[in-house]
């Protein structure tokens, strides 16, 4: 439908009503829409990959940690850096061999289980730490220089 207007010289215009626009539902507003939506795909996806690291890791840990029962000197590696342990989890028999504690960091390190400790250790250095003296149990491992445990340098040793 059109409306008639009369202009004031004497022509006759017809003019053609506006169709009125929905508030919010624009191109600008689809694509910020759509951005929102990227970026929380690109972000779910970074979450997704840090988890499966996190798991493979994990399952890393827990199947290539401490001796095997029957061989004879199949020594245990800590690895020091910055700011883990690994492996996180370390089972060892009682009374076994020392463990091998390596800084592969750039800053000074050292692995401590419930009063027995190693020294602190340069980058690139490692050492022995003979826990013999642990009884059957489950230890908290860390690295005792200030801050660091907070950070992340802990995990756990199950002596059987």
């Amino acid at each position: 439908m059109t409306i008639s207007e009369a202009p004031s010289d004497g022509q006759h215009v017809e003019a053609t009503p506006r169709t009125p626009q929905r508030q919010g539902l624009n191109t600008e507003t689809l694509a910020m829409g759509g951005l929102f939506v990227a970026i929380f795909a690109f972000l779910a996806a970074i979450f997704a990959v840090v988890l499966a690291a996190t798991a493979v890791d994990e399952a890393r840990s827990s199947s290539g940690s401490g001796s095997s029962g029957g061989s004879a000197a199949a020594a245990t590696t800590i690895s020091l850096s910055e700011f883990s342990i690994t492996p996180g989890k370390v089972k060892v028999s009682s009374g076994g061999a020392p463990i091998e504690v390596r800084n592969n960091g750039t800053t000074m390190h050292n692995l401590s289980i419930d009063g027995v400790a190693s020294p602190m250790l340069d980058g690139g250095k490692s050492t022995e730490l003979d826990i013999s003296s642990l009884k059957p149990g489950v230890y908290t491992m860390k690295c005792d220089v200030p801050g660091h445990e907070a950070a992340g340098m802990k995990g756990t040793l199950t002596v059987e």
